[in-house]
């Protein structure tokens, strides 16, 4: 399955250019134009990463990112023109998994996405231009099922107590346990 990239950006040449090179990395690219049309897409698709500009129309894209990160872990990273220092050290502190600046290439910016879904997802195959990976997937070590309140690790059912099985369920959600 393809990666799903949302870009938010309002220069269509920019988001067109994106859009090109992550295609040819075997990524779908999704794109928004404001900061509401990225909450609608976030809300109605799985996105495995978002390209976020920091000046849009209708938000400033720090305080979009910050909207982001408190509802949801997805990378992130700010394509920008604000290229100071203090400018891409607030990106990075707030959330941002990297921060490129404008003047951009567009090969650059899809070998960093794939770098950072990597990072992000490094169980799960991520696209490259030369086709998918092909590694077999790994074994997903835990198997949670919330309607039995039950985890299995690689198919062997565990024995919990309530703590045990909130307490575990927690550390695998946030990849804590490998």
């Amino acid at each position: 399955m393809k990666p799903k990239v949302l870009i938010v950006e309002d220069e269509r040449a920019v988001a067109d250019a994106i859009a090109y090179a992550l295609a040819t990395d075997g990524c779908l690219a999704l794109r928004a134009e404001t900061g509401a049309g990225a909450r609608a897409i976030l809300s109605a698709e799985d996105v495995a990463l978002v390209v976020l500009d920091v000046g849009l129309p209708d938000v400033n894209g720090l305080d979009l990112c910050r909207e982001i990160r408190a509802a949801r872990e997805v990378p992130i990273i700010f394509l920008t023109a604000r290229a100071e220092e203090i400018d891409r050290v607030a990106g990075l502190e707030i959330g941002a998994d990297d921060y490129v600046t404008k003047p951009f290439s567009p090969r650059e910016l899809s070998a960093r996405v794939r770098a950072v879904l990597r990072r992000a997802r490094p169980r799960e195959v991520v696209a490259t231009a030369a086709g998918a990976d092909s590694r077999p997937p790994a074994p997903i070590p835990f198997e949670i099922d919330e309607t039995r309140r039950a985890i299995r690790y690689f198919g062997t059912p565990l024995i919990l107590t309530a703590t045990e099985y909130r307490l575990l369920e927690l550390l695998a959600r946030q990849r804590v346990c490998p």
